[in-house]
C-alpha cells in the first residue's frame, strides 16, 4: 500500500513536471496547423476568384453548360474555404486556451515554489526562537544601560570630610601665629591705598650694612 502511494506521489510529480512541456509542443502543433488551413483559404480564395472570371468567358462564348459547371466547382470552393474558416477558429480557440491552462501551470508552480520558501523560513525561524532573539536583545539593551549608567555616575574619592575640615583648622591656626608674630610687617588693604610707600622714619629704623659688608 505504501510503495503505491510512493509511486503516485512520483507519476504525480513527473506529470506535474511534463504538463508545461505537452502543452507548449500541443500549442505549437496548433499554431503551424492553423498557419495551414491560413495557406489554403489563401489557394480556395484564388481558385473561387478564377471559377467566376472563367463562367464569365463561358457565358460569353455562349458555353451555358460549362459556364454552369464552373459555377457548381466554385461553390464547392466556396463550402471549403467556410469549412476552413469553421477550423481556424476551433484551432485558435484551441490554442488560446491551452495558452491560457500553461500559463496557469507556471503559475501555480511559482506560488508553490513561494508557500515552499516561506514554509522553510517559518521553520528556520520559529516563533520560540523569534521570542528568544527578542528576551536576548532586551537583555543586552538592559546591560549597555547599565554600563552606560556607571560610566556617568560620579567617582568617589574616599576622603573623609572631617580630615580636610582638620587640616583646614589647622591652616587658619598657622595663618594666624604667621600674622602675630613680631618684626612681621602687614598692610591692610586700606593701608596699602593711603601709604603706597612705606616712609622714610621705616627705612630709618631699619639697621644699616656696612659698606664694608656689602663688598666685602
Amino acid at each position: 500500500m505504501g510503495w503505491k502511494l510512493f509511486n503516485n506521489k512520483n507519476s504525480n510529480s513527473s506529470k506535474r513536471k511534463t504538463a508545461p512541456i505537452e502543452a507548449n509542443i500541443s500549442i505549437a502543433k496548433l499554431r503551424e496547423n492553423l498557419a495551414i488551413q491560413e495557406k489554403r483559404e489563401e489557394h480556395l480564395q484564388l481558385k473561387i476568384t478564377k471559377m467566376a472570371e472563367l463562367a464569365k468567358l463561358q457565358m460569353k462564348k455562349g458555353d451555358k453548360r460549362a459556364a454552369l459547371s464552373t459555377m457548381k466547382k466554385r461553390k464547392l470552393y466556396e463550402g471549403e474555404l467556410a469549412k476552413i474558416d469553421n477550423v481556424k477558429l476551433t484551432l485558435e480557440t484551441q490554442a488560446i486556451q491551452l495558452e491560457g491552462a500553461a500559463q496557469n501551470i507556471h503559475t501555480f508552480e511559482a506560488m508553490k515554489t513561494g508557500t515552499g520558501a516561506m514554509a522553510l523560513i517559518r521553520k528556520s525561524m520559529g516563533v520560540e526562537r523569534v521570542d528568544d532573539m527578542m528576551d536576548d536583545i532586551r537583555e543586552e539593551m538592559d546591560l549597555h544601560r547599565e554600563v552606560d549608567k556607571a560610566f556617568a555616575a560620579p567617582i568617589d574619592i574616599m576622603i573623609d570630610d572631617d580630615d580636610l575640615l582638620a587640616e583646614l583648622d589647622a591652616l587658619s591656626e598657622n595663618a594666624t601665629i604667621a600674622t602675630s608674630s613680631p618684626g612681621s610687617t602687614i598692610w591692610s588693604f586700606g593701608e596699602a591705598k593711603n601709604n603706597s610707600r612705606p616712609s622714610a622714619a621705616t627705612f630709618a629704623n631699619k639697621p644699616q650694612r656696612s659698606k664694608i659688608a656689602l663688598f666685602g
